[in-house]
């Protein structure tokens, strides 16, 4: 598995937790002790930083910190984080229920507050965990089916009720919106309809198309509302 920008790390076959540590410029190895992480647990650096889990210290089932590559510990006391940096910041709730974005110095550089949802059985869980970054701006849930859009200087802007659905993530400027008749359309950061919700289903921009259904068939769309019929497709 990828373990930084330019370092993978391969397991040795029986031997417990040990790992081979490959630079892929220097084509070196060096050993890689797995002491604290499980197999699906390892760290996974971006800009030199990822958030590790440590198990069984402080009378704790678990904890998550901010580590850089150089093994200093940046962040610690977290419940919950996501697995990786996005854009240089990163999701977290601190045991004292504290939950925002830390930079990669580990900083809080946007605080975002919990909040209650029955669904959870009255537990306060994180608006935004999972969500990350994209192209400058996240989406945070602020109760039920309540959602803002946030950029990186805090601004926030409410997802209007005639859309109850979206992926969460934006390319190419624009995010995959449903509307009350179950139709599904693309807006851009200012919910500006720019494709109507003429589809059955649709998915994120990859490039300049997503994948679409349209009058039940499957089909192709650009940044401009082309539609290209996937059976009419020629290599």
């Amino acid at each position: 598995r990828k373990y930084s920008d330019y370092e993978w790390l391969s397991y040795i076959p029986d031997s417990g937790n040990k790992y081979i540590k490959l630079n892929i410029k220097t084509k070196k190895e060096t050993e890689f002790i797995n002491e604290h992480y499980s197999k699906e647990n390892l760290p996974n650096f971006i800009n030199n930083v990822s958030p590790i889990i440590v198990f069984g210290e402080k009378n704790r089932k678990y904890e998550y910190r901010i580590q850089n590559i150089n093994g200093k510990v940046l962040a610690s006391d977290i419940r919950q984080t996501d697995c990786s940096y996005s854009e240089g910041l990163i999701p977290v709730v601190f045991y004292d229920n504290k939950s925002g974005f830390l930079n990669i110095k580990g900083k809080m550089v946007i605080d975002v507050p919990l909040y209650e949802d029955y669904r959870m059985g009255g537990l306060r869980i994180s608006p935004f965990l999972n969500y990350t970054f994209s192209e400058g701006v996240v989406f945070i849930q602020t109760g039920k089916d309540k959602w803002l859009l946030m950029d990186k200087n805090g601004y926030k802007t409410e997802l209007p009720k005639e859309f109850k659905f979206i992926t969460r993530k934006y390319s190419n400027g624009l995010t995959v919106v449903k509307n009350q008749e179950n139709k599904f359309g693309y807006v851009n950061k200012k919910f500006e309809l720019i494709i109507p919700c003429n589809f059955e289903s649709a998915n994120g921009f990859e490039g300049k198309y997503a994948s679409v259904k349209y009058n039940e068939k499957d089909a192709i769309v650009d940044k401009t509302g082309n539609i290209y019929f996937c059976d009419e497709l020629k290599m």
